[in-house]
């Protein structure tokens, strides 16, 4: 799912990228809050892109430190958002947030891909993961 506020050119335009995108438009819906902050100028116009986690068996293996999952929103998801919705290709521009596994992914794909994914929300993330014991380091800070 993808929204659009304000209606700035693609070179302008942020990208934030939203995971457990369910979550976001349904149970806490965020589309009022972000429309009214942008026409406030609180906030730049920009293109979010909501990405559902399907359920919780997904969330579980798509989320946490998957690199094919962030290939596919690079190769994938965001080529097709572009071609509707034009936003800005820097990384400075770009923010992809997320909460418990998601937050854990967001951390990962701004480790990964700094190139594409410059600025990170973190929400509680599960750096428990894979090892709630924390007996080893976790995937992220693995060279």
């Amino acid at each position: 799912m993808d929204f659009t506020t304000g209606d700035a050119t693609a070179e302008e335009r942020p990208l934030a990228v939203l995971l457990d995108g369910e979550f976001w438009a349904q149970s806490m819906p965020v589309w009022p809050v972000l429309t009214s902050l942008t026409h406030r100028q609180q906030l730049p116009p920009a293109v979010y892109v909501l990405i559902d986690a399907i359920d919780t068996t997904h969330r579980a293996h798509e989320l946490p430190c998957n690199a094919d999952f962030w290939l596919a929103v690079q190769q994938e998801l965001l080529p097709l958002v572009k071609a509707i919705a034009p936003f800005s290709d820097r990384a400075d521009r770009t923010v992809v947030a997320g909460q418990s596994f998601g937050g854990l992914s967001a951390l990962y794909a701004g480790l990964h891909w700094p190139e594409r994914f410059g600025c990170v929300l973190s929400q509680s993330g599960s750096y428990w993961w894979p090892h709630r014991a924390g007996s080893k380091r976790a995937c992220y800070l693995k060279s």
